[in-house]
């Protein structure tokens, strides 16, 4: 959804993804690049992802100096995306232009080197508590249960 208001708002979108790869016919506007590509061309990284499957984060110093000093950070998928002692010492040195964060290494975060930083926006991971998104959680759970007495599907399980 991100990509699609970006797109719509005239930005050249870049991705780099595993999965995009089998639906990129559905959106040709899109350009499927390696990290590096990323990373050096984007004025802004956002992320929509999942962490590394060994926990480690998919950013850290080296990945920052590849970016443009003008380049902005949004992480709001994750914590430990992109490593927050790198990037405090990015922000701080003004290595890039800045970030915003609603997701952070530890959680809740009470107390975290980027606290106090000029150049970064940081807030509560709050997005699946809007009224909205409390709607369609009720209407998912709501399916799923139709789904199972009308059809005898289940939906998500975990076993």
């Amino acid at each position: 959804r991100f990509a699609e208001i970006c797109n719509a708002l005239g930005l050249q979108v870049i991705i780099f993804s595993k999965s995009f790869e089998t639906i990129k016919e559905k959106y040709p506007h899109y350009v499927s690049v390696d990290l590096n590509t990323i990373l050096k061309e984007s004025d802004i990284l956002s992320f929509h992802c999942k962490p590394n499957t060994d926990g480690s984060p998919i950013v850290t110093a080296k990945e920052i100096n590849l970016m443009k000093t003008s380049a902005l950070i949004l992480n709001t998928a994750r914590g430990n995306l992109v490593f927050e002692n790198d990037l405090y010492e990015a922000l701080k040195n003004n290595r890039i232009r800045g970030a915003a964060l609603d997701v952070f290494n530890d959680e809740p975060a009470t107390n975290n080197i980027l606290f106090g930083l000029e150049n970064i926006i940081l807030t509560p991971h709050i997005a699946a508590s809007t009224a909205e998104s409390q709607i369609i959680v009720a209407e998912m759970i709501a399916n799923q249960f139709v789904n199972y007495f009308l059809n005898g599907k289940v939906i998500n399980a975990i076993t």
